[in-house]
């Protein structure tokens, strides 16, 4: 059984008869956006996409983030979100203990916090805040982005470091600005600049190798189409132009270690605002981006992207 990303059977067979029974469907969830109440689980085994009915819609503001192997959740508001469990595929909503100052492009790691980046719209902040995975308790007060942005992304080495990249701001319009932060300090580590700015990218990651930047606009009525993959071990970028079919800002990309992600959904322009409700698939070992057959229920832009085994 294999999809676009690749052959896990074998391993995973293995884990069967070790008794890990959900070893056999992991899967890459992308739900919501545009205000649909509808979602897709896809098998990383199979890519067969399944319609799932999530009951409040996810999308919109919402920054996704992962515990691994545990549920996938939403920071909605400055004190909201929504919780998707994997075991289950059950929706619940949950109140922070306390305020977020705003909420921005996130990054999380796997077991322990997801983290906040700028945000709370134009022109653009620089705070910095987490959320406890573990009590849904909010910190404020962290280490200070160097450049205020809003509508950016973030990706993460788990258990090292994480990086806020991309958005936009009232100073320099177009965010290219990049800033590393140590995950068990809360300390900026790094600073740097991409390629190019791009406002409402996506950020995803291979754990111990690459962050990338998805898509995105150019602030006014131009999609982007590249991805831009950053070395976790040397901080260096690379562009990779005109590789997305049509652009996609406000996409889902659901991923899997050593595998791929898949790019779900979001907008693009030809002169109006499309919405996609196409899947492509990159694959990691050959930084190549693929047209599926898997499509969602709906074109729809801004989903909650989760998978249940991102670290697989």
């Amino acid at each position: 059984m294999s999809n676009a990303g690749g052959t896990k059977s074998l391993t995973r067979y293995i884990d069967f008869l070790a008794g890990n029974t959900a070893a056999l469907v992991y899967s890459a969830y992308v739900l919501g956006g545009s205000s649909s109440t509808q979602g897709s689980r896809i098998p990383w085994d199979t890519g067969t996409r399944t319609t799932l009915s999530i009951g409040v819609a996810f999308g919109g503001s919402t920054s996704s983030g992962t515990y691994v192997g545990v549920r996938g959740q939403t920071i909605a508001g400055v004190a909201s979100g929504l919780k998707w469990a994997f075991a289950t595929e059950t929706q619940s909503s949950y109140a922070t203990t306390n305020s977020f100052t705003y909420v921005g492009g996130t990054y999380y790691d796997s077991t322990n916090y997801m983290w906040s980046n700028g945000g709370g719209g134009y022109p653009g902040f620089t705070n910095r805040s987490k959320l406890s995975f573990a009590n849904d308790t909010v910190t404020n007060g962290l280490a200070t982005l160097a450049v205020q942005r809003y509508g950016g992304a973030g990706y993460a080495n788990s258990g090292g470091s994480g990086y806020a990249v991309g958005g936009y701001n009232s100073l320099t319009s177009l965010v290219s600005a990049w800033q590393k932060f140590s995950l068990s300090t809360d300390t900026s580590q790094n600073t740097g600049n991409n390629a190019e700015g791009r406002y409402d990218p996506m950020g995803t990651f291979n754990t111990g190798v690459r962050g990338y930047l998805v898509g995105g606009q150019n602030g006014g009525s131009v999609s982007i189409q590249s991805v831009e993959y950053q070395s976790f071990a040397t901080d260096s970028t690379t562009l990779q132009s005109n590789i997305l079919s049509n652009g996609a800002a406000g996409c889902g990309v659901p991923q899997q270690n050593g595998n791929g992600f898949y790019i779900c959904g979001g907008y693009w322009y030809d002169g109006t605002t499309r919405y996609e409700s196409r899947c492509d698939f990159y694959t990691f070992a050959t930084s190549t981006n693929s047209s599926t057959s898997t499509t969602l229920p709906s074109a729809v832009s801004s989903p909650a992207y989760f998978s249940s085994q991102a670290a697989y």
